[in-house]
């Protein structure tokens, strides 16, 4: 597959606010975590090349996954403690209050869907935005 040279100029690279990098593309607002094929190095290009024929567990031993690592990440979100921690971290709710009430022609009228709500706290304060309905789960 040719790679599109005059695409890449197209994309921007950014990074979130935990320190991910991320890539825009100008033209159709498309936003992805995957390096766009354009932006690939030659090296990246032969390594995809050659995980084309492995199986989606291999892929994920060679990129070095840890399923481990996510159990202990997504497990810690049981434990009732954190839970009661992030309730009290007032500036933290503050912030996705703000975040969401800054947004309103987001929220107003509109159906909500908060998946992995935890608390529920996300949920209303989207209801508090003027959402119609909102379905925490």
């Amino acid at each position: 597959m040719e790679v599109d040279k005059d695409d890449a100029k197209q994309w921007g690279v950014h990074t979130s606010q935990e320190g991910h990098i991320y890539y825009y593309h100008l033209i159709t607002c498309e936003t992805t975590w995957d390096k766009p094929r354009c932006l690939k190095t030659p090296q990246e290009l032969e390594q995809e090349e050659q995980s084309a024929g492995l199986t989606e567990q291999q892929q994920m031993e060679r990129a070095g996954y840890d399923q481990w690592e996510d159990e202990q990440y997504f497990g810690s979100y049981a434990d009732l403690k954190l839970q009661e921690e992030m309730l009290q971290d007032e500036p933290r709710a503050e912030a996705y209050l703000q975040a969401v009430l800054s947004h309103p022609e987001d929220f107003k009228g509109k159906v909500v869907l908060d998946v992995g709500c935890g608390t529920g706290l996300l949920s209303f304060f989207a209801a508090k935005a003027g959402a119609a309905r909102v379905y925490a789960v």
